[in-house]
């Protein structure tokens, strides 16, 4: 359940109020919030404050939905089939992640069941197809200095290798689908938002 009380100040308590207050999910019962932008933005960062505002709500990663390097856009349409689709029909959602040191999807699924409130996180997670879903969407920006010296940082040298690859990707799937411009917040990736207490955003 959503933390409702923004009397301390806590600019995700504010949302996660205004979030439950609406009226009508767009997902079935449970009402999703997706976070997009590019490699090293923020997003993980930004989408766990958003979690912790509704009382620990899930968090589903589009990393865990994309079948390798290449899979950016195959990612979008496992998002669809396999979380999005079922809940807006409130059915229990259950969903295998990729193992990227296997190659291959996992035999155990995630038990995500029909959530009140659900996070979507990663490239793609704003992608056109999702926006029907999706309560909220969050663009999550950052220098690209910054992004690759968080990419790096995060994942070591396995995605040095393969930066330019996924970044030509990024490219391609912003471009066409407008991103940044269809998003409803537009987020700094280099605010501490743990530490800020004024309005949202």
């Amino acid at each position: 359940m959503a933390r409702r009380d923004p009397a301390w100040g806590d600019p995700f308590a504010a949302l996660a109020a205004r979030v439950m207050d609406e009226p009508l999910s767009r997902c079935g019962a449970t009402r999703v919030l997706s976070v997009d932008g590019r490699s090293g933005s923020g997003k993980s960062y930004f989408a766990n404050l958003l979690a912790t505002a509704f009382g620990g709500a899930p968090v589903v990663h589009m990393d865990d939905l994309t079948p390798g390097w290449d899979g950016l856009e195959t990612s979008v349409e496992v998002l669809l089939q396999n979380v999005l689709l079922p809940l807006s029909v409130a059915t229990p959602v259950r969903y295998r992640t990729w193992d990227w040191h296997q190659g291959r999807w996992s035999d155990e699924p995630v038990e995500l069941g029909v959530p009140e409130v659900l996070l979507v996180e990663g490239c793609g997670a704003c992608a056109r197809a999702v926006e029907h879903f999706a309560t909220m969407s969050f663009w999550v920006e950052a220098p690209d200095e910054e992004r690759y010296r968080r990419a790096v940082l995060r994942d070591g040298d396995a995605y040095r290798l393969h930066w330019d690859r996924w970044a030509a990707q990024e490219e391609a799937h912003y471009a066409r689908e407008g991103t940044r411009e269809r998003c409803t917040h537009v987020v700094d990736g280099l605010r501490d938002w743990s530490r800020e207490s004024s309005d949202w955003p």
